[in-house]
């Protein structure tokens, strides 16, 4: 029936201007009048019913002073004070890696305190990452996803460069450059297929595949700035390098000169990449729906919803 279909497209268009947190439940609500006007046949009342919740205006409250500063406050928390709190988190780490490390003495076995290193700082940069998760599923904007998209990938990726051009190294950057595109860019492309899974309903299994997708970006990525050093390591031992470095172990490749080399060349980069990505994944599939918003605006829009309805 031509006038149904008329009428479910008028109400998909109408769906699209309220805010994503509620955009499915009134979708259903006025689907469900809708059909209640099909079967009553009323075909025009059906096309002035979808028409008027087309042409509505979406019900907004009114902006107040407090709710812009709160708005702008958002933003910054999100673009400035998570990636700079991570950062932090990454350093203090740094610093109680060698507090630890330099109170251990060295005995003439077979033991080196160095070892320690990248274990005990990984650990500790993964704490942080649980941490910062906690704290992305609070902050997170449920209802902007694509806004959070970059908010979480764009200020980390800047960090990470800004980190090299502070010491002016040119071709530091170069080097690493290229592998932080590669990887906050597929995140944000990851992140935004895992956050359409888990507002599917899919929670569990978006959480994880993200991880997943997480892990091999980041294996890829730093085999970038390995593979474009002047220095020659055996690319078949390739997927093992940000393993390589993040535990301070050969894992099976030539001590010297490949694994020394690569954890030398690719620096911290998994490390940011653990760091960053424990911030990203709790703003971006941690929070679910704001009950009270969803409620005090669907009360908004029955409102809308009963007045076409009548006429």
């Amino acid at each position: 029936m031509v006038t149904a279909r008329l009428a479910a497209a008028l109400l998909r268009v109408a769906a699209r201007r309220w805010p994503a947190a509620i955009r499915a439940d009134l979708h259903r609500e006025w689907a469900a009048e809708l059909h209640v006007l099909a079967e009553s046949g009323r075909p025009w009342a059906m096309l002035r019913y979808s028409g008027s919740l087309a042409l509505a205006r979406p019900a907004r409250q009114p902006m107040t002073a407090a709710m812009r500063l709160r708005q702008l406050w958002h933003a910054v928390r999100l673009v400035l004070v998570a990636p700079v709190a991570g950062f932090a988190l990454l350093a203090v780490s740094v610093v109680i890696m060698n507090v630890v490390v330099s109170t251990i003495p060295y005995g003439d076995g077979a033991f080196d305190p160095m070892d320690l290193q990248m274990p005990i700082v990984t650990g500790l940069s993964a704490l942080s990452a649980l941490l910062l998760a906690r704290l992305g599923r609070r902050w997170s904007l449920p209802d902007r996803p694509a806004t959070l998209l970059a908010a979480v990938t764009v200020p980390p990726l800047v960090i990470c460069v800004l980190v090299y051009g502070v010491t002016n190294s040119t071709d530091k950057i170069r080097l690493h450059g290229p592998a932080y595109l590669l990887y906050f860019g597929g995140l944000a492309l990851l992140l935004a297929w895992a956050g359409h899974r888990a507002r599917a309903g899919r929670r569990r299994s978006a959480r994880w595949l993200a991880i997943a997708g997480a892990v091999a970006l980041a294996d890829v990525a730093t085999m970038v700035p390995v593979l474009n050093s002047p220095q020659s390591p055996d690319p078949l031992g390739a997927p093992l390098w940000l393993f390589v470095v993040l535990t301070g172990q050969n894992l099976g490749i030539p001590t010297w000169p490949d694994a020394f080399m690569i954890g030398d060349v690719a620096e911290l980069d998994p490390l940011f990449y653990l760091v960053f990505t424990g911030f990203a994944l709790g703003a971006a599939l941690g929070q679910k729906v704001d009950g009270r918003l969803g409620r005090q605006i669907g009360g908004q829009a029955g409102e809308q919803v009963s007045r076409p309805a009548g006429g």
